[in-house]
């Protein structure tokens, strides 16, 4: 009965976190029960920005260059001398960088410098443009891939990262779990419950949450009870300097 319980709470917060640092926002919109808007982050208009030249998903997109240029602008305008990150869900990275010609021009080309030259009919890797990227020139920052993902009562599996999004932002952990006091321990307190039922709370989630066993009277007969209350949010903690890239539209 519990541990249901306990991966949908963790669930939760996943598929959030992932809402949060792919769009900004944190909009309820899973499970049972209702649905509504939670947080919306204090993110800058101009951090939201757009894909470059070309969108990142035609073959022929030079994407190493627009990474390099969104970089190269976005270090101009803070001028903030730390270290970044890129971030992908896996999903992205295989359509984008798997099937770019310019990615795979690259990867032949560090083949041949390491002496071992790749055929022209080239079938990239994952691991083989991690590690090529960090060669290029451009120096562009760390590639980090995401995979996350969350079964959901009503739809199934979804995915709380926005299709088409990626992420540049500083190296690390992006933010925290922020949680409040669960109401509850005080409503449901001998204070203000019938004396006829009782009610007992453990703490989970490192505090995120609280299991509530209950011993109910309903009519003649008693009901045993076992939830979890959750009281917490995913918050981003760098959203100053947190870009959001619409890789599916091209500079205007």
């Amino acid at each position: 009965v519990l541990q249901p319980r306990l991966d949908s709470a963790n669930q939760t917060l996943s598929h959030m976190a992932a809402q949060l640092i792919s769009t900004g926002k944190i909009i309820y919109n899973a499970g049972v029960g209702i649905k509504s808007p939670i947080l919306k982050a204090a993110i800058p208009t101009g951090n939201f920005k757009t894909a470059g030249e070309k969108v990142w998903s035609d073959p022929d997109c030079k994407i190493l260059d627009q990474m390099a240029k969104i970089e190269e602008d976005i270090k101009n305008e803070n001028g903030l001398n730390i270290a970044w990150q890129w971030k992908f869900t896996r999903k992205m990275f295989n359509a984008y960088f798997l099937n770019n010609n310019q990615v795979k021009e690259w990867v032949r080309y560090i083949g041949v410098v390491n002496n071992t030259p790749l055929p022209e009919n080239l079938i990239l890797t994952s691991d083989m443009i991690i590690n090529a990227i960090p060669q290029h020139p451009y120096g562009l920052a760390p590639i980090k891939i995401v995979d996350e993902k969350q079964q959901d009562y009503v739809k199934g599996t979804v995915n709380g990262w926005k299709d088409g999004v990626a992420v540049f932002c500083p190296a690390g952990y992006l933010g925290t779990i922020k949680r409040t006091t669960i109401a509850d321990l005080r409503l449901l307190s001998p204070e203000y419950t019938n004396p006829a039922n009782t009610y007992t709370f453990a703490s989970a989630l490192d505090g995120c949450a609280f299991i509530r066993n209950a011993v109910v009277v309903n009519g003649n007969l008693k009901e045993w009870h076992s939830d979890l209350v959750l009281a917490a949010t995913p918050v981003l903690d760098e959203f100053l300097y947190h870009y959001i890239i619409d890789t599916t539209t091209a500079d205007v």
